[in-house]
């Protein structure tokens, strides 16, 4: 029996689980790898300047600490604990004519 066309089945779901985790956590460590390469191409491009090193440490540490954010929230809610869009009208413009 194919496992594409089969019935869903506990064993089909576990198998599932597992593949989605192990392709979570290879996209994780490569983009890490990737990070640290690009960081330190970075540095190396502007002659060691400690500023730049320095600038690229703290963004990278606020962009993990949103994602840690995220992936910690509670279940059910989509969105973080900011809101970023304020309601607002929109009038249409009236005609020159």
């Amino acid at each position: 029996m194919n496992f594409w066309t089969a019935p869903a089945s506990p064993s089909k779901s576990q198998v599932c689980a597992a593949l989605d985790f192990h392709h979570e956590t290879f996209i994780i460590t490569i983009q890490t790898i990737i990070g640290v390469m690009l960081i330190l191409r970075t540095y190396a491009l502007y002659e060691r300047n400690g500023r730049i090193l320095g600038f690229m440490l703290v963004f990278s540490a606020s962009v993990t600490s949103i994602w840690v954010n995220y992936l910690h929230r509670p279940q059910g809610r989509s969105q973080l604990g900011v809101r970023l869009a304020v309601r607002h009208r929109v009038r249409r413009p009236r005609d020159a004519n």
